[in-house]
C-alpha cells in the first residue's frame, strides 16, 4: 500500500470479519496501553495502526519504524537518536523516533526483527518512558503509546529464545489479529472497485471496469499476498489495459495458473474463464462421491453448484 495516512474509513469492505475488526479498533484506540497487531504480510497492519492513532485523540504524531529494514547499529540510533560526535559521521545532534513520538504513537513494524540486545533496552523504555541518545549521559523522556506489528509467531520466538518473554508480555497488552484476505472473500469485489477507481484516475484511464469473468477469477484466487497483492495487481492491470477500452478482461498469469490447478493442468487461453469454470466443476464432480462433496471442494454452496451445472449443461451425478 502507499504511504498516505489512513483512518478507520480506509478499511474497505463490509464482510462480518472486517466489521468485527473495525469495532475492535474503535474499542482499543481510546485505551492508552500497548497494542500488538498480528497478521500475514500485506494484510494491512500499518493501516490498522494508523487508524488506531487517528481515533486515539493523542496530540502527537504517528511515528513509524521498520525494525526489519535497518541494521542493528542504525536501528538503535533511529530509535534513540544520537549526540554530535557519538560516532564517525555524527556531525550534529539527531532526534530519535522515541522522542519524535512524544504525546503520539510509536509504531514498530516487524517487531519480531528487533535485535535481542535492543529488546532489553526497548523494554526499559516502555516501562519508564526514559532513554539515552547514543553518546549522551543524560536521559530524555517521551510519553508515547507503542503499537507493534508482526507477521511472525512471537510466542514461538520466545520459546526458541529469539524474543524476550518479558518484552512480549509488555507489547501484547492488547492484541488485534488481522484476518487474511482469503478469510474475508466477500470484501474482494469492493476492494477491486476501490483500487480501480483510485488507479484508473491516477494513471489517466478513467471509467475502467473489470469484466464479470475477471471478477470471478479474483474472487476464487487465494491471495497469498493479501490486500497488498490485490492492490498491486489491479494497478498493473490498469497500466497494461488496452488504450480506449472500458473493460479489463485480462487475467494475470499468477491467478490463471492457480485456477488451472483445478483442471488437472490443462492450458486455457487467458480470456476463456467460462471454459475454465466448467473444467473446474467437472474435475470436482469427477473426484467426488456426491454433489455436497464437490461443492465443498470448490468452496461454493450446494445451490451455487446446481446453478453452475445447469449453466454449463453438466449432467448431474447418478
Amino acid at each position: 500500500m502507499s504511504k498516505a495516512f489512513y483512518t478507520i474509513d480506509d478499511l474497505i469492505g463490509s464482510s462480518r470479519r472486517l466489521l468485527d475488526l473495525k469495532r475492535l479498533v474503535r474499542k482499543v484506540a481510546v485505551v492508552d496501553t500497548a497494542l500488538l497487531i498480528c497478521g500475514e504480510s500485506g494484510c494491512g497492519k500499518e493501516l490498522i495502526a494508523q487508524a488506531v492513532h487517528s481515533l486515539s485523540g493523542r496530540s502527537g504524531g504517528f511515528v513509524a519504524v521498520n525494525c526489519g529494514a535497518l541494521p542493528r547499529e542504525l536501528l538503535e540510533s533511529e530509535l534513540f537518536g544520537f549526540k554530535k560526535g557519538a560516532f564517525t559521521g555524527a556531525i550534529a545532534d539527531r532526534q530519535g523516533k522515541c522522542s519524535s513520538a512524544d504525546r503520539g504513537t510509536l509504531f514498530l513494524d516487524e517487531v519480531g526483527e528487533l535485535p535481542y540486545d535492543l529488546q532489553s533496552k526497548f523494554l526499559r523504555v516502555l516501562e519508564e518512558k526514559r532513554f539515552c541518545p547514543i553518546g549522551s549521559n543524560h536521559e530524555e523522556e517521551a510519553g508515547f503509546r507503542v503499537v507493534c506489528a508482526t507477521n511472525r509467531d512471537l510466542e514461538e520466538m520466545c520459546r526458541s529464545g529469539e524474543f524476550r518473554t518479558d518484552l512480549y508480555h509488555r507489547v501484547n497488552r492488547v492484541r488485534i489479529n488481522v484476518p487474511p484476505l482469503r478469510e474475508r472473500n466477500a470484501d474482494i469485489v469492493e476492494l477491486m472497485n476501490f483500487f480501480v477507481e483510485k488507479y484508473s484516475v491516477k494513471i489517466g484511464k478513467p471509467g475502467l471496469k473489470f469484466s464479470t469473468e475477471v471478477i470471478e477469477a479474483y474472487r476464487r484466487y487465494s491471495w497469498p499476498g493479501n490486500v497488498r497483492e490485490l492492490e498491486n495487481l489491479v494497478e498493473r492491470e490498469i497500466i497494461f489495459s488496452e488504450p480506449g477500452s472500458s473493460i479489463i478482461d485480462h487475467v494475470s498469469e499468477q491467478i490463471r495458473n492457480k485456477l488451472q490447478s483445478l483442471t488437472g493442468g490443462r492450458c486455457l487461453p487467458t480470456h476463456n474463464l467460462k471454459e475454465l469454470e466448467k473444467l473446474a466443476l467437472e474435475s470436482a464432480l469427477k473426484c467426488s462421491e456426491s454433489r455436497d462433496e464437490a461443492a465443498l471442494i470448490l468452496g461454493i454452496s450446494r445451490a451455487t453448484l446446481f446453478r453452475k451445472m445447469k449453466e454449463h449443461e453438466i449432467e448431474p451425478l447418478d
